[in-house]
């Protein structure tokens, strides 16, 4: 009888340590497959691991962007080498790709398609993404030979990354006649709304965690107009959010749809099924009703 017990108890152990193993082996595997060592650089420390529950102990003041999106794990490693600057890896894994690239486009001013299905890169910094990861890869300051070795990292990182994943398919509903890439965001938070086109220091577009949003720019007659796209759960939140939208930002004045509120700045709102669309900064108010139109005809 003993034996038995021991029997069983060894098999839930042997259960419980693998259970363990795999819950880890997601937040450990790209780092463990990532280089140990790049153009002479080799790794610091220890790699460090955060979650949400301690993310704030390492980006105070940033945490708040990634765990809007989703935020799940990040894997955080210190490169040296001798009379250059360290190069700091940190990989954030965010679930979805689309949380992932709602993150990339969050500062976003160039891109291009060099590195996973989207990079970006500025003096000292190097982002990418791809499937579920978005990548930052920093030296500060900057010298050519870092530079180089942050480019041969991120080559290799994009291969130990091997899923790619879509886009938020919202962004479909962008009109893509004149569209700046670079200038399109995606995010379920109504603060990165305010962030990237304030309308008010209050949500009055009712954008939560049930909502998801994608705005971007265009060029047209020399003007950059902005066009937001709210995709909500449901048609009676997309029109409380519209009745909320006149009331606060256009102090209850809903005649005309498409109006001038300021001099040579034209904008225009409708609701179409559970989707709230606007259009801001146009220069007339022919620029609106085709964004305006062109929306409804993709969505």
């Amino acid at each position: 009888m003993k034996k038995i017990f021991y029997a069983i108890t060894l098999l839930i152990v042997i259960i419980v340590i693998i259970g363990v193993i795999t819950m880890k082996k997601p937040q450990t595997d790209l780092l463990y497959r990532a280089p140990q060592k790049i153009n002479g650089w080799e790794i610091a420390e220890t790699d460090k691991y955060y979650t949400a529950d301690n993310l704030y102990d390492y980006i105070n003041g940033g945490a708040e962007l990634f765990l809007s999106y989703g935020f799940q794990t990040a894997m955080c490693r210190t490169y040296v080498a001798d009379g250059q600057p360290e190069i700091i890896l940190d990989i954030f894994d965010m679930g979805k790709s689309q949380n992932a690239f709602g993150v990339f486009s969050h500062a976003l001013e160039t891109v291009d398609d060099r590195f996973g299905q989207g990079s970006q890169y500025m003096p000292g910094l190097l982002q990418f993404w791809k499937g579920r990861y978005y990548v930052s890869i920093l030296a500060s300051p900057e010298t050519e030979t870092a530079r180089a070795a942050m480019f041969l990292l991120a080559e290799k990182l994009e291969r130990v990354i091997e899923k790619t994943g879509p886009l938020p398919r919202l962004i479909e509903a962008l009109p893509q006649d004149s569209l700046i890439q670079s200038s399109v965001r995606y995010f379920r938070h109504y603060i990165w709304l305010n962030s990237h086109y304030y309308l008010s220091a209050e949500n009055i577009l009712n954008i939560d965690h049930d909502a998801e949003a994608v705005l971007a720019k265009y060029r047209m007659d020399s003007k950059q107009p902005v066009v937001l796209v709210v995709k909500y759960q449901n048609d009676k939140k997309a029109s409380a959010a519209m009745q909320k939208f006149i009331a606060e930002f256009l102090d209850g004045q809903s005649d005309p749809p498409v109006l001038e509120k300021e001099q040579g700045k034209w904008l225009g709102y409708r609701v179409y099924g559970n989707y709230f669309i606007a259009v801001f900064e146009s220069p007339n108010a022919r620029i609106v009703e085709s964004l305006l139109k062109s929306m409804e005809d993709k969505i």
